[in-house]
């Protein structure tokens, strides 16, 4: 009968709507319960349930967590460096009430390895980002100054494609950056257009 009740609560915070929770940036990785957070490899991430009962059941995709899951304390499961295998819904049940269960969607992500720039044909100026690993988003600067869409600029390909409308009356240094899911931001080279 519990291993039926667990199910139907999982099945439950699923279905509710998961908000997320981006995470600061440093080697920890903040993770509320009940929401949704992305963390790089290598950091640590603290699932605090709230929870203070003697008997509290982690539980990791269903089954047993994992060795790499620290819970000296029982309302606390710690994963030191996160690797990708870490990801997954980790679900502290309280007692034998199966209501009483808080859960928490990890996901984990590499870091940007590298950002470079590269002029996509020469008859036009349009600039693509290419950035390997797992980023938010990314964003483009000409010198320290952000570059939006407007009317001497246009995004394209969630901010992957910059296109300049007149490369001749916007010279300048233009350089991608790739923010990753701790919140540190990776730069590529500056590319000068004359």
């Amino acid at each position: 009968m519990r291993s039926f009740s667990m199910r139907v609560a999982l099945v439950l915070l699923l279905l509710s709507p998961w908000r997320p929770v981006k995470s600061v940036a440093g080697t920890g990785c903040t993770c509320k319960a009940d929401k949704a957070c992305s963390c790089n490899v290598g950091q640590s991430v603290t699932l605090d349930s709230g929870f203070t009962g003697a008997q509290i059941a982690w539980k990791k995709n269903g089954g047993a967590v994992t060795s790499s899951v620290s819970t000296s304390d029982p309302g606390k499961a710690t994963v030191s460096s996160l690797t990708i295998g870490d990801t997954g819904m980790y679900v502290a049940i309280e007692g034998s009430d199966v209501t009483k269960t808080k859960a928490f969607l990890v996901q984990v992500h590499e870091p940007v390895a590298t950002v470079r720039v590269e002029r996509v044909a020469a008859n036009q100026v349009s600039l693509s980002c290419i950035a390997s690993g797992s980023f938010k988003e990314l964003k483009w600067k000409k010198g320290d100054t952000a570059v939006a869409g407007g009317p001497n600029y246009k995004l394209a390909l969630n901010n992957a494609q910059l296109i300049i409308k007149d490369g001749s009356a916007n010279p300048g240094k233009y350089t991608c950056v790739a923010v990753q899911f701790d919140g540190k931001e990776k730069e590529s080279k500056p590319f000068e257009l004359e």
